[in-house]
């Protein structure tokens, strides 16, 4: 692929609704008041290389809602989530390809929209996150510089996870606690062996906060690879913690509103760092 078709995938940043794509601009006009009503806006092209996105799609950020716009075959389909309503925020990387990925209330549905972009446009991407969160939780950017000095026994164990939960902080912040899973193999009770790939768990008063390399195999794609997943503490209704059918292993099972639950497995020897963590989250009914 050249990297003039390269570019031409790439996501763009819109600045006006004079600059939105024709395809999209009766949906976008309709659901805007003014030309003034965004707080940001991004095009994201179908990329025909990779197929991701599935179709060319517009981002619209408003200062309480987020929109997505899809360019189907029967027209433009809109899913909205009021970032009040938010049950998990992600963002992802794998090498050159990222995605942010929405779980949330649309309409009277609870649903899930993935958006995938090219890495090098991150930045278009990073503060869309990082203004959901924010209204999800209710901190002010302007805020204190997050508190973490409980990070900082992974400078004998991952610099590299240092460094990640250090970024995934907002204003305000605290780390409350957090448990490191490194890489590590097991045996299942089939015989097959099993491996997690290295993960990290940070509890703060807001949210729980899951990092995590990919699963793929490949070495290349791990050591770069990243995926974050910020959930607010008022949407999670059951945290589970029990004994995983694989010996020596422990699962924590997280329930949020209306969506699939998030699994994370640990060796047993956290057990007692991730009970620590459990009796820390609020109490939920």
């Amino acid at each position: 692929m050249s990297s003039a078709k390269t570019m031409k995938a790439w996501a763009i940043k819109i600045n006006t609704l004079n600059e939105v794509p024709e395809a999209f601009r009766d949906a976008i006009e309709a659901s805007l008041e003014s030309d003034s009503g965004f707080t940001q806006m991004v095009y994201a092209p179908q990329n025909k290389h990779t197929g991701k996105p599935a179709c060319d799609t517009m981002m619209v950020s408003t200062p309480e809602e987020i929109h997505f716009f899809l360019k189907e075959a029967t027209g433009v389909h809109q899913v909205s989530y009021m970032f009040s309503e938010l049950q998990a925020v992600q963002l992802g990387t794998v090498l050159l390809q990222s995605w942010i990925r929405i779980f949330g209330h649309s309409d009277t549905d609870y649903q899930e929209t993935t958006l995938y972009f090219d890495t090098v446009m991150e930045d278009l991407f990073v503060p869309v996150v990082e203004s959901a969160r924010l209204k999800a939780t209710g901190l002010s950017p302007q805020g204190d510089p997050p508190k973490v000095g409980v990070l900082d026994r992974l400078m004998d164990e991952s610099m590299k996870f240092l460094n990640y939960g250090k970024q995934s902080l907002l204003p305000g912040q605290q780390v409350k606690a957090m448990v490191y899973q490194p890489r590590a193999k097991g045996e299942k009770t089939t015989g097959e062996t099993h491996e997690t790939a290295p993960h990290l768990t940070l509890l703060t008063n807001e949210e729980l906060i899951l990092i995590q390399e990919t699963k793929q195999e490949a070495s290349a794609t791990q050591k770069y690879s990243g995926i974050w997943t910020y959930i607010p503490l008022n949407q999670m209704t059951h945290t589970k913690l029990e004994a995983s059918k694989q010996d020596g292993w422990e699962t924590l099972t997280i329930k949020i509103k209306g969506q699939q639950p998030f699994v994370v497995l640990y060796e047993a020897a956290n057990r007692q760092e991730i009970e620590a963590l459990v009796t820390q989250l609020p109490s939920m009914n």
